[in-house]
């Protein structure tokens, strides 16, 4: 229990607000002033974790798939200058996948000395950089607090803001005396201390535009849902899952969105998209009606707005997005329906009968005549096909697992090959698809839901750039098992340069041999033998491991683009 008569400061503030909010996780890098709230926070550790990472973009990418899972922000803390250039591409990935988070930074301004450009400093005078504007690029909301009551307020609005509408990052930047200065108790305005800020809406649209929507979907004889990344923030799969087998309607997901719905399920139409399924593309191309949900409909989702794939001239659009600014935004919807998906599907099905509309049939046709075979293992094959590794993951992993991808070739054969099914859930880079993102999402979701057996799956690039996440996986006790396809090139770069390649290969490095240097028990698989072999041994120690795996260059992008990305 909080002395609200014990003097406290700015800094001892915000780490109160952080803890009355609920907030579990605070990653980043200790440094500038926010080493103040590092110090509130340690009488705090009962209440908050603090994770520690080696670099600030390990923590931001932690916290972007922690909130994307959960539906909660982390916080990711460090000084401004390091936060703002290191961690950006976790911060962008949360922007424009709207996952919620929380950035406390400072300006590092040299207090007096601000205008006069001292060492590190953001405050954007003169021989400093502009760090609120380098911010106000990259997320949702900036705040900056000036004094101790503006830094609790608007620690609590940030968590406000980055919860509220389309969920994603809000930074709050402070200035030194906001941190250091005391509380006045009797300020105005006055601290709020244990109020929420959230209110709660029921998010859902018109009953009139409800009603209307039910009509055309009663009225269609071809219906599909293309389910995108905002049903798993509005934490709709249930709600997917009943809607599409109470009126049997094909289910097909955007890249995010893969795995929102059951991949093994008689119904899912796979991932549309230049390098979806031919079938997914298909079925919901011959479709007469479609449901967009949670997904904005973006050029890379429909082949770059190929009306083979959705017309609204030819097929009536039902859209469902939480923010009016998505909804018909690419596409004009017939229905814009604005509401949480979760419950805009929900109040969707009570309006509509079950019914029996084909929905199965037009799925196992179109995989008769579509389905792709995955690429397997020959037997006695080393080094292995990617492709084929790739099929062995979909065959091998548990099937409450959490698989986090990365950039490049590896993302793709995962996306195109590995299959979603039962109960597992898959993440990609959403957003900016940069590489580096698998092992520090993977560490994020371990943390978000410690009993689930989790996988990072990167190519060696993508590793190089992350393997000191297996530091931090050891002293926090996260255990994860990172399985790296190495072909010991930029896989994508490398094939797309055709006989001209340059400054897209590696020398041979042994993964594996690093990975037990830092400690995690690893595996160096050469055949399709050894590495299902290595899968339950990884998962057993119960500690974070490594499955090296050594692939050929043999299978390309080229391989999984889908027939409609190929011009078909």
């Amino acid at each position: 229990m909080t002395d609200d008569s014990k003097p406290m400061n700015g800094a001892q503030g915000v780490a109160r607000a952080l803890c009355e909010m609920g907030i579990e996780l605070v990653t980043g890098m200790p440094g500038g002033h926010t080493g103040a709230i590092y110090d509130a926070l340690y009488d705090r550790q009962d209440e908050t974790r603090v994770l520690l990472v080696r670099e600030e973009s390990t923590g931001s990418a932690m916290a972007e798939a922690y909130g994307r899972l959960t539906g909660k922000p982390a916080v990711v803390m460090g000084q401004g200058a390091w936060v703002l250039t290191n961690a950006g591409a976790g911060i962008v990935e949360a922007l424009m996948g709207s996952s919620p988070m929380i950035i406390l930074v400072d300006f590092t301004e040299g207090g007096a000395f601000a205008h006069h450009g001292p060492y590190q400093s953001g405050l954007g005078h003169y021989g400093s950089f502009d760090a609120q504007r380098g911010f106000e690029a990259i997320t949702k909301r900036t705040f900056v607090a000036r004094d101790p009551v503006q830094a609790v307020q608007l620690t609590q609005l940030a968590y406000k803001h980055a919860m509220t509408g389309a969920p994603g990052p809000v930074a709050v930047l402070f200035e030194s005396q906001a941190l250091s200065k005391r509380i006045d108790p009797d300020a105005r305005p006055p601290i709020h201390w244990g109020a929420s800020y959230i209110a709660p809406a029921n998010q859902l649209p018109a009953e009139a535009l409800l009603d209307s929507a039910a009509r055309a979907v009663r009225s269609a004889s071809r219906p599909v849902v293309i389910a995108g990344n905002g049903v798993r923030l509005s934490q709709a799969e249930a709600e997917l899952l009943a809607f599409a087998e109470s009126l049997d309607i094909p289910v097909a997901t955007t890249a995010a969105g893969k795995s929102v719905f059951p991949e093994d399920h008689p119904l899912s139409a796979g991932v549309v998209g230049t390098f979806g399924n031919d079938w997914a593309n298909a079925v919901m191309g011959d479709a007469d009606l479609v449901i967009a949900a949670g997904t904005r409909l973006s050029a890379s989702d429909l082949v770059n707005d190929s009306p083979k794939l959705l017309d609204p001239v030819r097929q009536v659009l039902v859209q469902i997005d939480v923010d009016p600014l998505n909804a018909s935004w690419t596409q004009p919807a017939a229905h814009a329906l604005v509401g949480d998906a979760r419950q805009t599907l929900a109040a969707l099905r009570t309006r509509l009968e079950e019914a029996s509309g084909g929905g199965t049939e037009r799925v196992a046709a179109a995989r008769k005549a579509l389905g792709f075979a995955t690429a397997h293992v020959e037997a006695g094959g080393s080094p292995v096909r990617a492709r084929g590794a790739v099929a062995v993951l979909s065959d091998a992993l548990p099937g409450d697992a959490i698989v986090t991808c990365d950039a490049g070739e590896n993302r793709l054969f995962m996306l195109h090959d590995f299959r979603a099914n039962g109960r597992r859930r898959f993440l990609q880079p959403n957003a900016t698809g940069g590489m580096g993102y698998a092992v520090p999402a993977a560490l994020g979701a371990k943390f978000a839901f410690p009993s689930a057996p989790v996988f990072a799956v990167c190519g060696d690039g993508g590793f190089a750039m992350t393997m000191h996440g297996l530091m931090t996986a050891i002293e926090e006790r996260l255990p994860i098992v990172t399985v790296v396809l190495n072909n010991q090139a930029l896989g994508w770069v490398y094939h797309g340069q055709g006989n001209r390649q340059i400054a897209s290969a590696f020398a041979p490095f042994d993964h594996a041999a690093i990975a037990t240097a830092i400690g995690c028990p690893a595996w160096r698989a050469t055949n399709e033998a050894e590495l299902r072999a290595a899968i339950p041994e990884a998962l057993a120690t119960g500690k974070p491991a490594v499955i090296e795996v050594m692939t050929t260059l043999e299978d390309t992008f080229q391989d999984v683009v889908s027939a409609l990305g190929r011009g078909g």
